[in-house]
C-alpha cells in the first residue's frame, strides 16, 4: 500500500462523520504536491474507500463503507476482537476486503494469503484462509445438515467449530471485556501442559449421546461413505469441552473451551462393521505422548477416558493455539500452498518442504518439521498431509506449531499402508535415506543436522517404543479382531481371529523395524 493512501485515510478517519475539503487535506500534507493528493483521492474513490461531495475547489471527501456494504451477502471477520475485514458472496464469486480502520491502524495481526491492500479481492472459490476454519469429515457433514447448505460462505456464517482464531459474523459485534495481547513463547509451557502415558482421566462425562456419537444418528451406510476411513485422526468427530471440577461437559453461553475430545465411534469399534478401525484414541494418545516425552517435540497434553458402558476409550486433548480467551493465529500448510480440504493431497513432499523454506526463516523450524515428518514415516502414519502441519504466529514471529493428529495406520485393514501419502522422491513405500535427503535439500536444512536428528528419533523408537506398547495391556477393553482383507467383490468381511491391541501393535513395531533395517535406515543412521 502507498504511504500517501494511508495518510489520507488517517486524516479522513479522524473526522469520519464529516466531509473534509480538499484544501484542508492539502493543508495537512504540505510536503505532498496537490496533483499527487488529487490522484490518490481519485484512486481511493475508485476503490470505494472514500466518497466525494461538491466539485472543483469545493470538493470534499469522507470515509466510505461502500467497498463492503455493496456485497450481496456479508460476513464481518474478527480476530481476537479486532475487525480485520469483510467476506462477501454473490452466489457465484467470493470477495474479501480489509477493513479501512484495520489498515490505517498499522498493526497487521492477521496473516492471510491476501496481501495487505485497499483493493477488493475476488475469486470463484472460498479463500483458503477462511475455508481452513471449517471442520472436516463427520463434523463438516454435521454442519452442512445444520445449515441446510454446503456452500462454504453459509457454513462459515454458522460455524461454531473452535479450531481457528477467526470469528465470522453476519453483523458487527460488541465485546464485553477487552482481550489483552499474549505471547505464545512466554505461555508455551502453560499452553501445552504435561502428561504421562497412559494418562487415564477420571472425569464424570456430562455430554448427551447425540453429541458424543453422531454417526449413530445418521443414515448409517449412505452417510458414512461420505467420510474417508483412512484418515484416522483429522476426520474424526471433534467436540469442544470444558473441564468443570471433575466433570467434562460442552461449553455454555460462549464459554471458553481449552480442550476438545475425539469420542470413539461405535461403528468403527464394531468388529462386524465394514468401517472397523478400533482403538484410535489409544493409538493417537500413545504416539503423541511418545513424541512429547521421548523425542522432546512440542505436543499438547492428552489423555484417554471411558465410562463404564463405553466399548472403547475417548481421546482428550488440549488446544495448543490459545491461552484463556486469546487465540493465536495458526495456519496450515495447505493454506500456504493454496490448497483447500479437498485438495490437501494434491502435491508432493518436495513441494511441501519448498514451501517450508519460504515460510520459516529459521532453520531450526524447518529441521523440526523434517523431524515431525520422519517420525510420521517411522511409525507408518501414512496420512501426514498438508493440513497436518501448521505454523503459529506470535506477534511478528512465525514458527512451527506443535505436533498433532499423529497415529500409526500400519496395522489397520482397509488402509493403503503407504509410508507417506505425499510422495517422497516419487515413492509412497520403500522410502530410503537418500529419498529423504531430497526433502532435506528442499527445506534448506544441513544434511548432518537432519542425520543426527533422524538417528536420535529412530534409536528412541527402537529402544523405547516397546515399553509404551506393553502398557496398553493394562488398559480395559483392548480386544482387537483380525478380519479378512477387503475385496473387490464387496463380500461381507469376516472376523478371522481375536487378539489384543498391544499384541497387534507389537507385531507392527517388529515388522516396522525389520522393514527399516532392510531398507538401509539402521546402517545409514548408525544404529
Amino acid at each position: 500500500m502507498k504511504q500517501l493512501s494511508l495518510e489520507l485515510l488517517q486524516i479522513l478517519a479522524a473526522n469520519s462523520d464529516t466531509y473534509i475539503s480538499r484544501s484542508d487535506i492539502e493543508g495537512k500534507l504540505e510536503r505532498v504536491s496537490k496533483r499527487a493528493i488529487l490522484n490518490e483521492l481519485k484512486l481511493l474513490q475508485t476503490q470505494k474507500r472514500v466518497k466525494v461531495a461538491g466539485q472543483s475547489s469545493l470538493t470534499a471527501y469522507k470515509i466510505s463503507h461502500a467497498y463492503y456494504e455493496e456485497f450481496d451477502e456479508l460476513l464481518y471477520i474478527y480476530q481476537n476482537q479486532i475487525l480485520v475485514g469483510y467476506l462477501g458472496f454473490d452466489y457465484q464469486t467470493y470477495y474479501f476486503a480489509y477493513d479501512t480502520n484495520y489498515l490505517t491502524y498499522g498493526k497487521y495481526i492477521a496473516k492471510f494469503q491476501m496481501p495487505f491492500s485497499l483493493e477488493t479481492f475476488e475469486q470463484e472459490s472460498c479463500f483458503v484462509d477462511f475455508e481452513e476454519c471449517l471442520p472436516e469429515g463427520i463434523d463438516r457433514k454435521i454442519l452442512i445438515d445444520k445449515v441446510g447448505n454446503a456452500t462454504e460462505f453459509f457454513l462459515l456464517a454458522h460455524n461454531d467449530y473452535s479450531k481457528n482464531d477467526l470469528i465470522f459474523s453476519s453483523k458487527p459485534l460488541m465485546f464485553a471485556q477487552e482481550l489483552k495481547p499474549q505471547s505464545y513463547l512466554a505461555n508455551k509451557e502453560k499452553i501445552l501442559g504435561k502428561n504421562k502415558f497412559p494418562n487415564i482421566l477420571k472425569y464424570t462425562v456430562d455430554i448427551d449421546a447425540i453429541s458424543l456419537f453422531p454417526t449413530l444418528y445418521m443414515d448409517a451406510a449412505e452417510e458414512l461413505k461420505h467420510v474417508r476411513t483412512m484418515s484416522l485422526s483429522g476426520y474424526q468427530h471433534k467436540l469442544q469441552v470444558v473441564v468443570d471440577g471433575d466433570t467434562i461437559r460442552t461449553p455454555k453461553n460462549d464459554e471458553n473451551a481449552n480442550f476438545f475430545i475425539k469420542p470413539y465411534d461405535p461403528i468403527k469399534a464394531d468388529e462386524n462393521s465394514e468401517y472397523y478401525f478400533p482403538h484410535i484414541a489409544i493409538n493417537e494418545h500413545l504416539h503423541m505422548s511418545f513424541a512429547k516425552n521421548e523425542l522432546g517435540f512440542d505436543v499438547p497434553m492428552s489423555g484417554i477416558f471411558k465410562r463404564e458402558d463405553d466399548r472403547e476409550y475417548h481421546y482428550f486433548i488440549k488446544y495448543f493455539d490459545r491461552v484463556g480467551s486469546y487465540k493465536f493465529q495458526r495456519k496450515e500448510f495447505a493454506t500456504f500452498m493454496g490448497l483447500n480440504s479437498d485438495n490437501k493431497y494434491k502435491t508432493s513432499s518436495e513441494k511441501l518442504f519448498e514451501t517450508a523454506a519460504k515460510v520459516f526463516p529459521r532453520e531450526s523450524d524447518r529441521l523440526r518439521m523434517l523431524e515431525y515428518y520422519f517420525y510420521s514415516f517411522v511409525i507408518r502414519h501414512e496420512d501426514m498431509h498438508t493440513k497436518n502441519i501448521s505454523a503459529i504466529y506470535d506477534n511478528d514471529k512465525i514458527f512451527i506449531a506443535p505436533l498433532y493428529d499423529i497415529a500409526s495406520t500400519g496395522f489397520y485393514n482397509g488402509m493403503r499402508n503407504f509410508e507417506s501419502h505425499l510422495s517422497i522422491n516419487g515413492k509412497q513405500t520403500n522410502i530410503r535415506y537418500n529419498d529423504f535427503l531430497k526433502l532435506v535439500s528442499k527445506a534448506k536444512v544441513d544434511k548432518n543436522a537432519f542425520k543426527e536428528s533422524a538417528s536420535n528419533i529412530l534409536k528412541a523408537y527402537v529402544q523405547k517404543m516397546p515399553s509404551y506398547i506393553k502398557k496398553i495391556a493394562k488398559l480395559e477393553n483392548t480386544e482387537f479382531f483380525i478380519k479378512e482383507k477387503p475385496n473387490a467383490q464387496d463380500k461381507k468381511i469376516k472376523v478371522k481371529s481375536q487378539t489384543t491391541l498391544d499384541v497387534v501393535m507389537m507385531r507392527h513395531f517388529e515388522s516396522r523395524c525389520e522393514t527399516l533395517q532392510t531398507n538401509g535406515w539402521f546402517e545409514k543412521l548408525g544404529i
